[in-house]
């Protein structure tokens, strides 16, 4: 009898601490299970657009990495959100203790590889667009990394949270944080465009931001050139664009352009009769009334009107060259700048011909007589002057 109650004894000792183990009484610490869900919970929450929706919060963390981070071009951070749609996960190794609150968990991240996307599309202008494109292809290409997630738990509420998911925020955040797609700048082939628009304007607020200086601008505008002139010439700049490549941060822009042939105007605008009037107009003003009626405001107001003229003639000569606009990104990366300009756009055109000696002599009659008619010599002043060179018969 007394073997008996022993043995009854004993097995009701027995029952009572396996009941205790298995959580019968709650005394098992379950905490490797409950991180692995928190974790699962977590991971989801990136997966399925959730935590980028929520600006990168989750009630499951009690960090906020990525609001530390920057991004060279806010762009990539569709890109990246993208991204975190196309992840899974492995929860590999989980451990914790709720008597010291703290605990640890590894997980298998397998992620796009957007470093060999990139590679991949070197020599062709990226967007965003694009780049979410290739991210949201079956055919992405993919990498798997470790991440180490930190947990902590809270006796409060009883549940394991996430203290530090920095390695969450390196491995999916950090790749998109570094790539510049220079979205602001716009594509290269348009800033040329919009270069091409400013120079017609004249405007140095509009130039000077694709050639980085003023002293760039004051050879398209040069301060001895008059300014409607230039404006004329470099406004009927005609251009196609035939191709543009990409080299890192750094593009080609090829393009067929036209332009008016202004030596050709030069050259003929020293044989212009009218204009060489007025030159002789103002020398002879000098000479002969010692430089009281001398003034090159005339000469230089018909000298502009006759390039102007000249420069918008439909049949005006014009001359084609294939250029490379060498383009590269401003520091904040919101403007393409134009490293070199073809030599025509800041070269001052004159001629080294000089005029025919029976132009010369035409002008100079008619110099003398138009200031004889406007009252500035007498009409024998004139005739002296016009025997002193030989154009006595000149009327």
């Amino acid at each position: 009898m007394f073997r008996a109650r022993s043995a009854i004894s004993l097995l009701v000792a027995v029952f009572l601490c396996l009941s205790a183990l298995t959580g019968g009484c709650g005394w098992i610490d379950r905490s490797d299970r409950d991180i692995t869900s928190v974790v699962t919970a977590y991971l989801d929450e990136i997966q399925s657009g959730t935590f980028a929706e929520n600006r990168y919060l989750s009630s499951f963390a009690m960090d906020d990495p990525f609001s530390t981070m920057t991004f060279k071009d806010d762009a990539t951070m569709a890109c990246m959100n993208a991204s975190f749609q196309q992840i899974k996960y492995e929860v590999v190794e989980t451990s914790g203790n709720k008597s010291d609150r703290s605990g640890i968990c590894t997980v298998r991240v397998t992620l796009v590889d957007v470093a060999k996307i990139l590679d991949d599309m070197n020599g062709e202008w990226i967007t965003a667009d694009k780049l979410s494109a290739k991210i949201d292809s079956v055919e992405a290409p993919t990498i798997s990394e470790e991440v180490i997630l930190f947990m902590e738990y809270d006796t409060a509420s009883e549940t394991w949270r996430i203290s530090d998911s920095a390695s969450i925020a390196v491995t999916l955040g950090v790749p998109y944080s570094k790539i510049n797609l220079f979205s602001k700048a716009g594509l290269p082939e348009e800033a040329v465009a919009l270069f091409m628009e400013a120079l017609a304007s004249g405007d140095s607020e509009k130039i000077t931001p694709f050639i980085k200086t003023y002293s760039s601008y004051s050879l398209l505008y040069p301060e001895d050139t008059e300014i409607t002139v230039r404006r004329a010439f470099l406004g009927q700049i005609d251009y196609e664009i035939e191709q543009v490549d990409i080299f890192g941060d750094t593009c080609e822009v090829k393009v067929l352009l036209e332009y008016i042939d202004m030596q050709v105007i030069a050259d003929r605008l020293v044989q212009d009769t009218d204009l060489l009037c007025e030159m002789f107009k103002y020398i002879f003003a000098i000479l002969l009334t010692e430089g009281q009626s001398a003034s090159l405001d005339k000469t230089a107001a018909l000298k502009t009107e006759k390039w102007i003229t000249n420069i918008n003639d439909t049949n005006a000569e014009r001359l084609q060259e294939p250029f490379v606009f060498l383009l590269v990104p401003a520091e904040d990366g919101t403007q393409w700048r134009i490293k070199k300009l073809p030599a025509f756009m800041t070269d001052v055109y004159s001629s080294e011909e000089e005029p025919d000696e029976e132009v010369s002599y035409l002008a100079a009659g008619m110099a003398l007589v138009e200031l004889c008619d406007e009252g500035v010599i007498t009409e024998q002043i004139k005739d002296e002057a016009l025997a002193r060179i030989g154009l006595q018969d000149f009327k």
